[in-house]
């Protein structure tokens, strides 16, 4: 089984309504961490206040972004590689990933498919993962947002510091996997 980490900022917390920012994902263990910002969608709204969070302005999506498609395109093309053409394969890693998933699915949903086409249904979730373990009191962060976690277990280095970028919070995502899975 591979598992994918996977982590998309957008303009806002609304998937019908707000753009997709950029994407970042990479197989757990992996070095390679890819990273893709979007062009900016005529017709999703971006919030100034998310796109300040992410670090990010419009102007540097529209200058160095790519086509959502495109970038959907070469998610999934990665996916399949991974996969071995078996989408049984796959599952997706992520925090708070049903955030993700759903902006995910909104851009699917207009190439007439499904993220689900090309992995497996069932994803894992460090937020549900940390959740269970402070509720059994093996950790006790005082919350469960990703920088927290990240802040109990490693302290603010470099990645706490460029944390709400994608790129960013693949890497913290993967690193606080690896350190839930240690707790017994």
């Amino acid at each position: 089984m591979k598992i994918i980490v996977l982590d998309i900022e957008t303009g806002g917390l609304n998937s019908q309504e707000d753009g997709i920012c950029s994407i970042s994902y990479k197989e757990l263990g992996k070095e390679v961490v890819f990273t893709h910002y979007i062009k900016p969608c005529e017709h999703k709204f971006y919030s100034s206040k998310a796109l300040e969070i992410n670090g990010l302005s419009l102007d540097k999506l529209e200058n160095e972004g790519e086509d959502l498609f495109d970038v959907l395109d070469k998610f999934l093309s990665f996916l399949t590689s991974v996969s071995d053409g078996n989408k049984w394969n796959v599952k997706l890693l992520g925090q708070n990933l049903k955030f993700d998933l759903g902006f995910l699915e909104t851009a699917f949903k207009e190439t007439m498919s499904s993220i689900f086409d090309f992995c497996h249904y069932h994803y894992k979730d460090t937020l549900f993962i940390a959740d269970y373990l402070k509720d059994i009191g093996k950790i006790n962060p005082r919350n469960l947002k990703l920088t927290t976690l990240y802040e109990y277990f490693f302290g603010k280095d470099i990645l706490f510091k460029n944390a709400h970028t994608s790129e960013a919070d693949v890497l913290m995502t993967e690193r606080v996997y690896i350190e839930l899975l240690k707790i017994k």
